[in-house]
């Protein structure tokens, strides 16, 4: 009988160890795959981000050298050099002024050009002229009479941002002014951002190779002409060699994929391409990328190692009980074989949600860096163009009541930016990133600044503020912040109210040494759901159906605020009577 067991249990272990190798081993195999292939899907955004990074930047810039165009088109001495065809004069006129626009925005071409499209004078190369230029942004900025800018490919493979306007004095057509800059300075930036290393080339057919290497020689490149068959290296993030990673270089230029990951001397590299595309819309060559992921694959393998030889043990361990065990207490091994695998199976799930939770809070954190990116453009870039003009504005000979126009332009327009930054910085406020000053001050009179600033807003509505009467009672907050919380809760009473409304700003004392500042308006009011809502973000309520304007996070950055000085906020409505926001803030004992 104990030979027959023995026999048994021989039968039933030998197949079992090997059965669970083989299962181990294609786990070991299955997961290290998966693993990779999530390493992949990690890294495969920045091909997106990284052209979407690209064109935001050169656009910026772009609209930027558009306005400095601008300006060195209103510089009387160098209209004066121009029309007296000086050139010695010219150059003396724009020499500084080429030298402050090389320091603040990295200019690194300046050219005037003539009505034939003959160049006059490069104020960065002085003693190079007379040449005609062919450059598509010259042509088409000749053929509409508008500026032109776009992406060009210079003599030395130079990836250019070029913008050239024509030059008009006293509406007369004189020429064209034409300035650029190489956009290493945003390649680097990219570079730096995305964690990535990154090589320009430039097609062959694009470049001379006799003047490419001779003038590479003159800058001491360290790149060569036939180090890669199609095309040259002009630029490289960091790189010091780029021979040193020419087989992911190349491997990045035949693969027609957003990313793919490859080995390399024993590195693993995340590593795609991104076409360059000039102002003609050509391909004239490539912006390859690379990431060496060895050290997140290789802690991947090591957890994936570790887990397989922790399967193993604990495999070889239940299986020896079971050698021992199985003729007198089956039913107990079979009890805690079914135990071992329904907590195996709990774990698994609770793995499984808590991946899945991991994903849907990446997505989410990914969505939301992509929103304020393009809100951070799309806000910036006509506000900072408003305050722009409007300095310009300050210059000109105004009379007084003009100059306190462009002064209200400007204070309003620094305002708004500013509530933009607040706007674009709510996930700063929410992580508790927030410098805060606090300070005794006297509500009364921050809140008549409040008021001055909304007050053109409200005589557009004929709606009249009530003011609180003054009072000597002193509270401890930030004054900026202050000012922020209580502008949004009188621009929103503003906004919400009806056309010959009301709106009453009143202080109390509250209890606990506390002084309430409630904000009343005679609008519609709010439900008991639309209040319990209200102070939630990008929760509009019935207004996201309106005209009114509004992002729907005012509210929300105003609650926290509060809360960072130590203060409360809160409402009280009924539907039809108009709105009471109130915050409480200690007095100053």
């Amino acid at each position: 009988m104990t030979r027959q067991i023995k026999k048994i249990r021989t039968q039933i272990i030998i197949p079992a160890i090997s059965i669970i190798v083989l299962i181990l081993t294609f786990a070991f195999l299955l997961l290290s795959k998966l693993q990779n292939e999530n390493i992949l899907r990690k890294n495969s955004f920045i091909t997106q981000h990284l052209n979407s990074f690209i064109e935001s930047e050169t656009n910026e810039d772009a609209n930027t050298f558009i306005g400095l165009v601008d300006i060195i088109k209103a510089d009387l001495p160098i209209q004066k050099a121009w029309k007296n065809k000086n050139r010695e004069e010219l150059y003396s006129a724009s020499f500084g002024l080429y030298n402050s626009l090389n320091q603040s925005h990295r200019i690194t071409h300046f050219y005037f050009h003539d009505l034939t499209r003959t160049n006059f004078l490069r104020v960065h190369k002085p003693d190079r002229f007379g040449d005609n230029i062919n450059r598509h942004t010259l042509t088409n900025a000749v053929n509409t009479q508008k500026t032109s800018f776009g992406i060009e490919i210079g003599t030395l493979g130079q990836v250019v941002l070029r913008v050239v306007s024509p030059w008009l004095i006293e509406d007369e057509l004189m020429g064209y002014i034409e300035i650029g800059v190489e956009i290493e300075h945003i390649l680097e930036k990219a570079s730096i951002i995305l964690d990535i290393e990154s090589v320009t080339l430039i097609n062959k057919d694009k470049l001379n190779q006799n003047e490419w290497e001779l003038n590479s020689k003159k800058l001491g490149r360290r790149t060569s002409w036939d180090e890669y068959p199609d095309q040259v290296a002009v630029e490289s993030s960091h790189i010091q060699k780029t021979e040193h990673y020419y087989p992911v270089i190349h491997h990045a230029l035949t693969e027609n994929t957003p990313g793919k990951i490859i080995k390399q001397d024993g590195n693993s590299f995340f590593t795609g391409n991104l076409p360059l595309i000039d102002v003609t819309g050509e391909r004239v060559g490539f912006l390859v990328f690379f990431k060496d992921v060895t050290q997140d694959i290789t802690s991947k393998n090591q957890s994936t190692l570790l887990l397989f030889i922790a399967g193993f043990v604990c495999s070889s361990i239940l299986l020896t009980l079971y050698f021992f065990y199985i003729g007198r207490i089956e039913r107990l091994q079979q009890r805690t074989f079914q135990q071992l695998n329904n907590e195996m199976q709990n774990r698994i799930k609770t793995e499984e949600k808590l991946r899945e939770a991991k994903e849907i809070a990446e997505n989410a954190n990914n969505a939301k860096s992509i929103f304020l990116s393009q809100m951070s453009h799309e806000l910036r870039t006509p506000m900072n163009a408003i305050l722009g003009f409007s300095q310009l504005l300050e210059l000109d000979d105004l009379n007084d009541e003009h100059r306190d126009y462009v002064n209200e332009i400007l204070t309003a327009g620094h305002h708004l930016l500013h509530l933009i930054n607040e706007i674009l910085d709510l996930s700063k406020i929410e992580s508790g990133n927030v410098d805060i000053d606090i300070q005794s001050l006297k509500p009364t009179s921050i809140i008549q600044e409040c008021i001055t600033l909304v007050r053109p807003l409200a005589n557009q509505r004929n709606i009249k503020i009530v003011e609180p009467t003054d009072n000597n009672i002193y509270i401890l907050a930030d004054s900026g912040l202050l000012k922020q919380v209580l502008i949004n809760l009188i621009s929103n009473a503003i906004k919400y109210n009806y056309d010959h409304g009301l709106i009453t700003i009143s202080i109390k004392n509250a209890p606990t040494n506390y002084l309430r500042i409630t904000v009343s308006d005679t609008g519609k009011g709010l439900n008991e759901d639309e209040l319990s809502k209200v102070f939630q973000p990008f929760e509009r309520l019935d207004a996201k159906n309106s005209t009114i304007e509004g992002s729907g996070v005012g509210l929300t950055i105003c609650k926290h605020l509060m809360e960072k000085m130590n203060g409360t906020i809160g409402v009280n409505s009924t539907q039809g009577e108009g709105c009471n926001f109130w915050i409480e803030l200690p007095i100053v004992t």
